[in-house]
């Protein structure tokens, strides 16, 4: 059954989310209208939720943004209980629209196949024993990738992945990588990864979509 497909006022909108039975009763109407009208002024798909974005998980992002819809948290110390109604309010906006959009990815939001891995320290650390780092000056590294150790590691192949040197942001093609690029240092002789697994689609089975910050050391730690 459909809920949001002809839904437009506050009012309709209110008795849809009743009617699915799935929360508790609004307790602060204005809240919920509220934030209907904050909805209705969004270009772009976000789904807003109770809780600190520092205690979610790349998967549980990364379950959302690979559909293209943005999470946004409102923090997990509440002095507004009206807080949850503006979620509300703002969330039926945006599950109408995606289902007038987008219908065949509503029962996915917040889901991911079997299988999906958390870019962890362990991700890391594995990314970074991948290159070879020879410190030429103060300032600078070469920086080689071993493509022979990419095909046994967890990463099976790093092809889509945007590699870039996060200090002077030119970005590197694997090619290149394999033949050794120069990485700056800092003052402190570290240097960054900057990753973008945007249109990294094999195996697809890591979860981010947005940009990595890896720092490493001239020995590689």
């Amino acid at each position: 059954m459909s809920f949001y497909s002809s839904a437009q006022s506050c009012d309709e909108l209110m008795k849809r989310f009743y009617v699915k039975n799935e929360f508790p009763n609004i307790s602060d109407s204005s809240a919920f209208c509220e934030g209907v009208v904050e909805a209705k002024s969004y270009t772009d798909y976000a789904l807003r939720f109770v809780g600190s974005p520092g205690h979610l998980t790349s998967c549980e992002i990364y379950s959302y943004e690979r559909y293209g819809v943005r999470l946004e948290m409102t923090g997990d110390i509440i002095y507004d209980e009206s807080i949850f109604d503006f979620n509300h309010g703002f969330n039926e906006v945006m599950y109408q629209r995606i289902e007038q959009s987008n219908p065949q990815i509503l029962d996915s939001l917040g889901k991911l196949p079997f299988g999906m891995l958390q870019f962890d320290l362990r991700f890391q650390n594995e990314y970074l024993g991948l290159f070879y780092f020879n410190e030429l000056t103060d300032s600078t590294v070469q920086v080689t990738l071993d493509v022979e150790k990419v095909k046994t590691s967890i990463f099976e192949s790093l092809e889509g992945i945007v590699i870039t040197d996060g200090i002077t942001k030119q970005d590197y093609s694997l090619e290149e990588l394999k033949n050794g690029v120069i990485f700056k240092l800092s003052k402190s002789q570290r240097g960054n990864f900057r990753l973008n697994f945007t249109s990294y689609i094999y195996p697809n089975r890591i979860c981010t979509s947005e940009a990595v910050s890896i720092p490493f050391n001239v020995d590689g730690d």
